[in-house]
Parts: structure tokens; C-alpha cells; sequence
């Protein structure tokens, strides 16, 4: 394979104005995702705006790779930096696989060392977990030598490096096109430092009129970008930053104390989810602490003071809360104008919440205040606005107690044997309320699926799919279990689509029928909705009322021995082929028996 492509973080489409602070597109961000892409010549990988002009990024056809005499060994990959670590919120605007991104608060860090300062992955869309090492060489200049080693492979004859990429635009009729050389015009960049910390990359002049395509500076563009190179070929690693400016972050995170009494509210999202509130009362400081309002940071914790002898609660904008796959965490106060849309003004004032207690004083609902024009977001960035979830109409309710029974799985349907994907698939929705519509505990709401009328066990395994490929199955299970969470998805063969539909990958080949059953585990009792069941042959559901299957959970700890037998209850010595029986011996003297389907 030629050219591995690590990690790609961001993906983010560059829109009109680079730095408009109101109209950014949103981020997806993908973390710890590997893939790998050899970007052929003449291929366009795909088009973007900036500065009015359009681009598209395409591969110079018939170029002609360039002598290089670098021969010089790089010095070794920096994995540990000295110094004291200072956090910054990095705005930018570069490639990752060669498409456009733009990030807007990106998170990131750099170790200061006296003079030294230690960027960590410095380009934003390839993640190395390694530094390069700059210095400070006047107030107002940090000088990054090029060529420093960023990861190096054990089983592949290049590895990657840092440094100064020349970029090429060239016309063809009406159509631009936009691609970066390595180039060895200069050995080092400067970074400009202004009054306030702000550091910002410097882009160097060309050294030289461009000897292929058009002048970058016409269209938009500088002459000279930061980015990745292959060190065997000299070739750029489809990664780099054009623009980049660091903004130290100052803010101090919001840490809930700890003995505070806490009581549960729940609310129902923009998305038409429910969500689980802690809420922590320090009645001695008049303050509430929230845990859990965001899916997006389940653990982010902010807080509100307790005004008006107790009657609201006043929210402050910019409170830091956490910290997490490159971007930062704020709660925000936030303001909605009818020609604008949502931003952040210049001088916020508190988001305000109407507090209702019982006769006791208890807190039994948290609303907000229709008289405050502001209410809160939950935002990735200290300076822009840029929600990933917003709270306008936040209306908190006391709820300590969650039972419930699972809703019917919706949609069901089941698709045979993919020679694409070597497997067979049941698809359906699962609601993440209860039966009758109330707010339930998803983090234990599970689901089981059935074949022929037999639960599936489910554990990590190496397997074949359907194509007889060796694949590892269910991935991430490493306890053999009939309960999938609710919540999880390897992203493989166990996952959630954007439509809210769960897709279950069976490798089974002799399905008559395959079902699906939603199931809750709250205070010692597991309670099952229905069952959902399709006829393979003819894709006819069946609803059954309140099936129980009989399957009851254990632990994996307590089994202290596995059998198998055949269907007329002959012992196997082996594990073989086809649908079987599975006995567990327990470590308290039973056992428990199961129908399974092993390929």
C-alpha cells in the first residue's frame, strides 16, 4: 500500500469567509478513526470556497517528481515535552486527506520550556501524539525549523516529517486547481507573538515567481504552507495547515464539590431525547451545580447562582467545563436576534431560571425565565459562537426514580447476506423512553436479538463473515453476552446510523426468523418489551406482547465452565458447527442453557 494516512480529526468545509464568526459550518469530528487513501493523479478529490474563489483539489497530472538531496538523518520523533503545558484554542484553516477543513476553537496545546515551546501536533488534521520543538528568539517571534521527524513506521520504507509546502494553482479553462509541493526554499518559519499571547503563523514570501501555475497571492492563497511530507520521495502527506492562530485559554474549568447533596431532574432535548440532570444545591454559597445537560460532555459540570431569596437562578456566560477530543467545552449565554440568528454579544449578561420549590424548599423544577432574553448554549469555543447544543426553553422536572418498560422496536426489517458486506443485517429503531413515553435510564437499556427463536450470544471473536474472510466479530464485547447496550456501537458491525436506526450485523447463514426485544435493567429488576419478529421468507412482523425469553443476566466471573451438545442433548467434546447448545456452569452450582447459532 503506498502512503499511509493516519488519523483524520476534522472534516470541515470551507465556506465563504475564512474567519466569519457567526456563519461557520458545523464540525464532525472523528477521533481515533484510521484509514488509509492513495489520492491518484488527475483525480479531484473535491472543491472548496475561500476568498470568493473556487478550487478544486486535484493532483497535477503528468508532474514530474522533483531531485531532492536531502540526505541528512532527522533527528528522532518527540514524544515527551519539558515544560509547563498552556492550553490554546487554535483557529486554522488547512487539509486533512487533501480536502479543505476549517476549525474554529480547536483544541490544543503547547509546553512552554523557558524559550522553548513544544507544539503538539502541530498540524491539525493528522494527530502524531508527538511535538516539534520551536524557540522564542525575540519578544515578538518563535522561530520552527522545518524537517522534524513526526512518526516513524516500523513495517513501511518512509516515515513523515514536517515541512514547507509551496502551493501550486493552475487554470484549466474555467476550472482552478489547487495542490502543495515540497519545498526546500526555506528551513524554517516564523510565528509572530502579539501583545495579548496571541501567536500566529507567519506565511514566508516566495523566493521566486511560481514556475508552475498561477500566482497563489492572486487567488487568495500564500505562497507557502506548514504541512506533512513522506520522507522517501519528498511527496506532501495530504496534509497541512495554511492559516494558523493560537489564542491561550485562560478559563478555569467548573469542578462540582464533593459531600453536596444531589437530586436527578430529567428534560427532553432539542432532539426529542430524554435527558438525566444531577443537580447539587450549596446552600451555604447559594449555588447549583449541573451534571449530565449535554450528551455531547456527560460529565461537564457548570453552575448557576441562587438569587432573589431563592426564587431563580442566575447563570453566568464562558464557563469552561471541559475538555475532550480536540475541542473545548463552554456553556454560554447567548442572546437570538430575528435577522441574525444566535450569537454571543460583546458584553453578555447571565442567562436567568425561575426556581420552584415545595413547601419544604426542595427544588422540584428549574424553568426558563420568559422575562431574560438570554439562555444557554453548549459551545465548543471561547470566541466564536459555535453551539453543539443549545438550551432555550430548559425546563427542568424532579425525577428520582426511573422504572419503566422498554417501547416495541419500530421499523424493523431484515436484509440477507451482502456480498459486500459478508453478512446479513436486522434493522430497527429502539426508543430511548419507556413503553408508555416516560423518561428512562438509557445508560441501562439494552437490547437482545433473536434467531430461529433463540437469543444471540454475543462476544469478540475471531471469526469468518459470509465470504469466509477473517474478520474479528463484535468487536469491543469481551464479556460473551445477549444484552447489547443501548449506547454502544463499534462503528463496524454493531452500530446506530444518523437516522436513529440500529444496525446489527448476524454472520448466520439457515434464518427462518429473527427478532429484536428491547431490555431495561433498573433496581434489580430486568423488565422486556415486546417482541418484535420478522418472517425471513415472506418480511412479516409479528408484535408478541411482553415476551419473556427466559434469559436471565449473569456475570461473566461467576462461570466456571462452558459445554456444548447437540440438539438431542448428546454431549459434544468440541465446539462445533451449526445451532447447538451452550451450557454455562455457574460458580453457585447452577447452570444455565442457551440455544446458539456457531459458524
Amino acid at each position: 500500500m503506498k502512503k499511509l494516512i493516519l488519523i483524520l480529526i476534522g472534516s470541515f468545509l470551507i465556506a465563504g469567509g475564512a474567519y466569519a464568526q457567526n456563519n461557520r459550518p458545523k464540525t464532525e469530528i472523528k477521533i481515533n478513526q484510521p484509514v488509509s487513501r492513495q489520492i491518484e493523479n488527475g483525480g479531484v478529490i473535491g472543491e472548496f470556497t475561500h476568498n470568493g474563489q473556487t478550487f478544486k483539489i486535484k493532483s497535477p497530472e503528468n508532474r514530474e517528481l522533483k531531485a531532492h538531496t536531502r540526505a541528512e538523518e532527522l533527528a528522532p520523533v518527540i514524544t515527551e515535552a519539558p515544560g509547563t503545558m498552556r492550553y490554546y484554542s487554535k483557529d486554522v484553516v488547512g487539509y486533512g486527506q487533501a480536502l479543505p477543513i476549517i476549525g474554529y476553537g480547536v483544541a490544543c496545546s503547547i509546553n512552554w520550556d523557558g524559550d522553548d515551546a513544544y507544539f503538539l501536533n502541530i498540524i491539525t488534521a493528522a494527530p502524531m501524539d508527538s511535538y516539534v520543538k520551536a524557540t522564542k528568539t525575540s519578544p515578538t517571534r518563535i522561530n520552527l525549523p522545518m524537517h522534524q521527524m513526526v512518526k516513524k513506521f516500523e513495517d513501511e520504507e518512509y516515515d513523515i516529517a514536517l515541512g514547507l509546502l509551496r502551493t501550486i494553482v493552475w487554470l484549466d479553462g474555467s476550472d482552478q486547481y489547487i495542490w502543495f509541493d515540497y519545498s526546500d526554499d526555506y528551513d524554517s518559519v516564523d510565528y509572530s507573538i502579539a501583545a495579548n499571547g496571541s501567536i500566529e503563523l507567519i506565511n514566508p514570501d516566495a523566493t521566486t515567481p511560481p514556475t508552475d501555475g498561477e500566482d497563489p497571492k492572486a487567488y487568495g492563497m500564500p505562497d507557502y504552507v506548514i504541512g506533512y511530507y513522506y520522507t522517501d520521495d519528498f511527496s506532501w502527506a495530504f496534509f497541512c495547515d495554511v492559516y494558523q492562530i493560537f489564542d491561550e485559554f485562560n478559563f478555569e474549568r467548573v469542578i462540582m464539590p464533593e459531600g453536596l447533596p444531589s437530586t436527578t431532574y430529567t428534560y427532553i432535548n432539542r432532539d426529542r431525547e430524554g435527558v438525566i440532570v444531577t443537580v447539587a444545591e450549596d446552600s451555604a454559597n447559594e449555588t447549583l451545580y449541573f451534571k449530565g445537560l449535554s450528551a455531547y460532555a456527560p460529565e461537564a459540570v457548570f453552575k448557576g447562582e441562587i438569587v432573589e431569596n431563592g426564587k431563580k437562578l442566575s447563570v453566568a456566560p464562558n464557563q469552561f467545563v471541559g475538555f475532550e477530543g480536540g475541542l473545548y467545552y463552554i456553556i454560554t449565554s447567548t442572546v437570538t436576534l430575528e435577522d441574525n440568528g444566535q450569537y454571543v454579544p460583546d458584553d453578555q449578561e447571565s442567562a436567568m431560571f425561575i426556581l420552584t420549590r415545595d413547601d419544604s424548599g426542595k427544588i422540584i423544577s428549574i424553568s426558563a425565565d420568559p422575562d431574560s432574553p438570554y439562555f444557554l448554549a453548549f459551545n465548543d469555543d471561547p470566541f466564536y459562537f459555535w453551539d453543539f447544543d443549545t438550551f432555550e426553553n430548559l425546563d427542568l422536572t424532579l425525577q428520582e426514580e426511573f422504572p419503566g418498560v422498554p417501547a416495541t422496536p419500530q421499523g424493523a426489517y431484515y436484509e440477507d447476506y451482502s456480498a459486500t458486506m459478508g453478512a446479513n443485517f436486522i434493522f430497527f429503531r429502539l426508543s430511548a423512553f419507556s413503553k408508555d413515553g416516560a423518561i428512562i435510564d438509557v445508560n441501562n437499556l439494552y437490547y437482545s436479538i433473536f434467531l430461529n427463536g433463540d437469543p444471540l450470544e454475543f462476544e469478540q471473536t475471531d471469526g469468518q463473515n459470509l465470504l469466509d474472510e477473517d474478520i474479528v466479530m463484535y468487536n469491543g464485547i469481551k464479556n460473551p453476552t445477549y444484552f447489547i447496550p443501548y449506547t454502544f456501537a463499534n462503528d463496524v458491525d454493531l452500530y446506530e446510523d444518523n437516522g436513529g436506526t440500529f444496525i446489527v450485523a448476524l454472520y448466520a447463514e439457515g434464518i427462518d426468523e429473527v427478532g429484536v426485544q428491547g431490555v431495561y435493567f433498573y433496581d434489580d429488576v430486568i423488565s422486556r418489551g415486546d417482541m418484535v419478529t420478522i418472517d425471513v421468507a415472506t418480511g412479516e412482523e409479528t408484535v408478541t406482547p411482553g415476551y419473556d425469553t427466559g434469559v436471565r443476566s449473569f456475570r461473566a466471573e461467576d462461570v466456571v465452565g462452558v459445554e456444548y451438545y447437540d440438539l438431542q442433548g448428546r454431549r459434544l467434546d468440541k465446539r462445533g458447527q451449526g445451532l447447538m447448545v451452550k451450557r454455562y456452569k455457574l460458580a453457585d452450582g447452577t447452570s444455565r442453557s442457551v440455544k446458539v447459532l456457531v459458524r
